[in-house]
């Protein structure tokens, strides 16, 4: 599901940035892919550095916002993107699908991808044509935390990085 789509194969992409709010699951996961290849990240997190497993490490580059709701982090990252990829494990959870109500609220190109419906070599050349197309210079990504879709960090930190390779 996705409100615009494209090619891929732009070369190295010298001012790319990836945004996250730095929950487990699929926030790490992206903030993992980027900082393994690289390339800048960042984001807003609620303040604390709230996250299902205590407070975020500061390895991740993340602004905290002044309140504790997280809805306040998912529709600033998602307002600082030029688009915003969710990947999920299966449907999307409340807080998820929050994140594309803020993305169409705002008026931002957005992508879901279901990884349990998709090879993450298919998964990742879909996103890349999609970042291509649109075209994405900072990317939000989004997607449910760690204890509601397990094994979706790690999906994440690999498709994105198989992404993050091709750019």
């Amino acid at each position: 599901m996705a409100n615009s789509g494209g090619d891929a194969g732009r070369g190295p992409a010298v001012d790319f940035r990836v945004l996250a709010g730095g929950q487990t699951g699929a926030d790490r996961g992206a903030l993992d892919a980027a900082l393994d290849a690289g390339v800048p990240c960042g984001g807003w997190c609620p303040a604390g550095r709230w996250a299902e497993d205590g407070p975020i490490a500061a390895r991740y580059p993340l602004r905290e916002t002044p309140e504790t709701d997280p809805l306040v982090r998912t529709r600033r990252n998602v307002a600082d993107a030029d688009g915003t990829l969710v990947l999920t494990l299966g449907a999307p959870d409340a807080g998820t699908q929050a994140t594309v109500d803020a993305a169409e609220d705002l008026g931002r190109p957005w992508l879901e991808i279901d990884l349990s419906a998709m090879a993450d070599e298919a998964a990742a050349l879909k996103i890349a044509a999609w970042i291509g197309q649109v075209p994405i210079r900072t990317l939000n990504v989004a997607g449910p935390r760690e204890s509601k879709a397990p094994g979706l960090r790690d999906r994440v930190r690999h498709v994105l990085g198989a992404v993050l390779s091709m750019m």
